[in-house]
């Protein structure tokens, strides 16, 4: 009895490692990504029920078996709690997800004495074999399936995979047929946390059928959330790459990198409230001057605009290029009165500069901010209409646009 229950508080224990783990990853990488402290991200999971709720799902599987196989040998217990903390020792290692996989399989074979163990990946339009083990090809493996191929044999693994991925199956065990003969397959869905629909798939083969339903879930719940963590590892970096992209001519992040901070800023403001305001500007008359002075003579116009404007906002507003003849400030964390006095500051910042061969120049602004009946698309729309009613009135103006 001793025994058992040193076991099962292993299995806790285990169990709430791995979600601290997954919180503290999953509120670093929120933290980064909507530019918030560290602290204010692990307050939004609500951290003690999100442990217990994770810690729950990665639990109950185990519990479950023992409950209702109480005949089970102690032999078969030792089997799977080493596996279980293997594998954790596996997905909270630095290395790559893909030797994850290929370890994880590795270790389930060894345990479980079964031949063949693989882990696969749900595309858009296809099934994807995460594993690089070349031994899969024994068994007719193919790198990738497509789920809507035709005339597939009922007893294929190729065919329940693509059951699984079409009808979002979540357990099956199922006798098939492989290059190598028949085997009991055992298949398992990987689902993230607070979604009910699968991203990928662990299958088992065995040479004969056995009791695996509970060992393959719980697999399955912790391989999920090493690729969950991958996932958003992943994200996360192209997030940041995204903001470091710079404009070739001009040196000011892209269109591509203000709708980049516009979309997280949008989220932030949905979890938090927390303003947000747009200012786009038009250099006044920039097509005459087009006509006027050479492209060269324009270029440094801009380049020198650019850097002006740059010099006086703040550290976390964001000056970029807008359109080929437009600029946006995206303002966090203030509102229009705050952004409509920004484009005040601008305009007699301008009003005192002479730029090198154009003189003096003037600017139209148009001005607005987040509000919550908002989407992203109607948030630009309005600031650009702010801008255009800002040039139509002659320009040198500043014209703020509001939901009230």
């Amino acid at each position: 009895m001793k025994q058992f229950v040193k076991k099962e508080n292993m299995k806790i224990v285990i169990s709430l490692a791995l979600s601290v783990l997954y919180l503290l990853l999953e509120s670093y990488i929120t933290a980064t990504s909507l530019s918030i402290a560290f602290f204010d991200a692990l307050l939004y999971h609500n951290l003690i029920i999100k442990i217990f709720v994770i810690a729950a799902f990665l639990i109950l599987p185990q519990i479950h078996f023992h409950k209702n196989t109480q005949e089970n040998s102690e032999a078969s217990e030792d089997i799977e709690l080493e596996v279980f903390k293997k594998v954790s020792q596996v997905i909270t290692s630095p290395i790559p997800i893909i030797s994850q996989v290929n370890q994880i399989s590795a270790l389930v074979k060894s345990h479980l004495k079964t031949p063949c163990v693989f882990i696969a990946e749900y595309q858009t339009n296809e099934i994807l074999i995460l594993n690089t083990d070349p031994n899969l090809k024994e068994f007719g493996i193919k790198e990738k399936y497509s789920p809507y191929a035709e005339n597939l044999q009922e007893n294929s693994i190729e065919y329940i995979l693509s059951l699984f991925f079409l009808e979002k199956r979540d357990f099956l065990t199922q006798k098939v047929e492989t290059l190598d003969g028949p085997y009991q397959a055992y298949f398992s869905a990987l689902t993230r946390e607070n979604s009910s629909k699968p991203f990928g798939i662990i299958v088992i083969l065995s040479e004969k059928e056995e009791n695996f339903e509970h060992i393959i879930k719980g697999l399955s719940a912790l391989i999920a959330f090493s690729i969950s963590l991958h996932q958003r590892k992943i994200a996360s970096e192209k997030f940041q790459e995204q903001l470091l992209q710079k404009d070739d001519t001009l040196g000011i992040p892209t269109n591509t990198v203000l709708q980049t901070i516009i979309e997280r800023e949008y989220h932030r403001f949905l979890r938090y409230e927390s303003n947000l305001s747009l200012i786009i500007i038009e250099i006044d008359h920039i097509q005459n001057l087009q006509n006027i002075f050479s492209a060269e003579v324009t270029l440094e116009l801009k380049k020198e605009f650019s850097k002006l404007i740059t010099k006086n906002i703040r550290a976390t507003d964001t000056f970029g290029k807008w359109t080929e003849n437009r600029f946006a400030i995206v303002a966090s964390s203030i509102d229009f009165r705050s952004a409509r006095s920004l484009a005040k500051k601008l305009t007699s910042l301008l009003a005192n500069h002479r730029f090198v061969k154009v003189g003096k120049i003037t600017c139209s602004y148009g001005v607005t901010s987040l509000a919550t009946e908002d989407t992203i698309a109607t948030f630009r729309k309005r600031a650009e209409d702010a801008l255009n009613e800002a040039i139509k009135k002659g320009g040198n103006a500043i014209e703020v646009k509001i939901l009230v």
